[in-house]
């Protein structure tokens, strides 16, 4: 049993989606409760460089908050920090991994065929909040703000300290060209590859592609690369 449970939770941990739950109180940091390993882009703070839009440079110890969308840097005291102004972030370089700052997400560059460039985002997003009630009910609300306790037989109950957010991690695959960032889906592939329509019709009609799941974009992108 406890082999299973270690399984179970390498399996969580490493998967390019998945979706997990947290219990908490009303006014908890929902990431405290969520692996580093989840919570950030790289697996651990490392050297890289920042590019600002205005064209200056900054060099940290950095990682991606997959939660916020932000960049994160341990200043001189050891302090985690937000980089200020994010929006003002072109890109970054991070242990060799290159990033672009788009639309309020951070998208990795990962490999390139012909003069498109496969990238993906990794994100969490919080689900809707379940109340845990009497008895161990559980009722979804999309507001956890109404009501902060309740009373059961002349005992107040505090509802602040039973709530329940499911969470789910993604890795959501792009398609980089002229500048130009697109959603990866059949109609964006044959888009960025115009003279291969044929060739990506053909491989569709013979392999099923989720183009929700990374793996399965980043095996269409190299066999375009092939061919």
């Amino acid at each position: 049993m406890k082999k299973l449970l270690i399984f179970v939770f390498i399996l969580l941990t490493w998967m390019p989606a998945f979706s997990q739950e947290i219990q908490h109180g009303k006014r908890d940091d929902l990431g405290q409760y969520i692996l580093d390993s989840v919570k950030y882009v790289m697996p651990e703070y490392s050297k890289g460089i920042v590019v600002f839009t205005n064209g200056e440079r900054s060099e940290g110890m950095l990682n991606i908050s997959t939660i916020r969308q932000t960049l994160m840097f341990i200043s001189p005291e050891g302090e985690v920090l937000e980089v200020k102004d994010n929006d003002e972030v072109s890109r970054v370089t991070i242990k060799g991994r290159s990033f672009v700052r788009h639309r309020g997400l951070y998208i990795e560059l990962l490999n390139m065929a012909s003069d498109v460039v496969l990238a993906a985002n990794y994100r969490i997003n919080f689900l809707e909040t379940e109340k845990q009630g009497a008895y161990g009910k559980a009722s979804p609300t999309t507001s956890v703000t109404t009501i902060s306790n309740y009373s059961d037989g002349g005992r107040m109950i505090e509802l602040d300290q039973n709530l329940t957010t499911p969470f789910r991690y993604k890795e959501v695959p792009y398609l980089y060209k002229d500048g130009t960032f697109y959603i990866a889906s059949k109609k964006n592939f044959q888009k960025c590859f115009p003279d291969k329509k044929k060739q990506i019709e053909s491989y569709l009609k013979e392999t099923k592609v989720d183009f929700e799941k990374m793996e399965d974009v980043r095996l269409l992108f190299g066999y375009i690369g092939t061919i």
